[in-house]
């Protein structure tokens, strides 16, 4: 087992409900989100990928406010269009091993997704992925207008869970799993940083080292 997953381990190895984030957990779909929003915004300065990862985590009113736009539900509207236009033209990435990881630990364990995305995004991320299958259900800001913890929550009591873990990169996922109330595991290849002390991976394969599946 790795060493960093050791205190994980037996904090958590009882509970068969797993909860991930999605952006710098699961996948990179920065590059297709800075296009689509460039494509929108038309910004002197046009966004870089990296842009997009710093602004990753974070719900839609709090990245107007670092974008320095106004918020409006129109132009949020035709943000999202575009976003999922540039996906479904070149696609995202996965993360190294979040497929053959996903696929096991679902074998044995129930899998949900949490994030702070828009409505539809998850969506199109299982569909492009071809994951429908290997999640639950899943949440998000579009759907509650809550911060990542009350959404946590509100899955947690829907599916009847008395324990979860919550798997991201960012800080706030940290804070979204200490506000829930459950374990965090932090993977360290994503696009954030968290608060020591923390438990952390930083492949997704050490998961089925954390959750053993037979």
């Amino acid at each position: 087992m790795a060493p960093t997953a050791f205190l994980s381990y037996y904090r958590v190895m009882k509970t068969k409900n797993l909860i991930f984030d999605l952006d710098g957990t699961l996948w990179d779909a920065a590059p297709p989100v800075a296009e689509g929003w460039n494509r929108i915004l038309q910004r002197e300065i046009p966004l870089t990928s990296n842009d997009v990862r710093k602004l990753a985590g974070l719900p839609m009113d709090i990245i107007f406010e670092k974008l320095d736009v106004e918020p409006d539900p129109e132009l949020l509207r035709r943000l999202i269009a575009s976003e999922h236009q540039v996906i479904e033209e070149t696609g995202a990435e996965l993360f190294p091993g979040i497929r053959q990881t996903i696929e096991q630990l679902a074998k044995c364990y129930n899998l949900y997704i949490v994030s702070n995305c828009q409505q539809g995004y998850i969506e199109l991320f299982l569909r492009k992925m071809d994951m429908q299958d290997l999640f639950i259900d899943h949440l998000c800001w579009g759907d509650t207008n809550q911060p990542k913890g009350i959404t946590i929550q509100r899955l947690m009591t829907h599916h009847g869970m008395n324990n979860a873990v919550y798997i991201g990169d960012t800080r706030g996922d940290q804070v979204a799993a200490e506000v829930s109330g459950i374990p965090f595991i932090f993977v360290t290849y994503g696009f954030g940083q968290v608060e020591e002390p923390v438990e952390k991976i930083d492949h997704i394969g050490e998961l089925l080292e954390v959750f053993p599946c037979p």
